[in-house]
């Protein structure tokens, strides 16, 4: 296991692919292969820093894209309202 915490600024957070809420300061585990996926909280172990630092991004893969939402997808070049 990879282990993360969250220090985002906006405090709690759903995450959808652990399917909970990560509260404002909790240290939580992922899979080695989806740890890729959590750049955006502060890596805590070796195999989260690791992860992070070889720059994984979708399903572990180097180079992969990172995962976005509904909301990241901006196809028409307007920024979003």
């Amino acid at each position: 296991m990879a282990k993360f915490k969250n220090t985002l600024p906006i405090g709690d957070v759903e995450v959808p692919l652990l399917g909970r809420i990560i509260k404002a300061g909790e240290t939580f585990d992922v899979q080695p292969e989806d740890a890729g996926r959590f750049a955006c909280f502060e890596p805590v172990d070796k195999a989260a820093k690791d992860a992070v630092a070889a720059g994984l991004g979708d399903a572990g893969q180097p180079g992969g894209e990172p995962v976005t939402g509904p909301d990241d997808a901006n196809t028409d070049g307007e920024a979003d309202k």
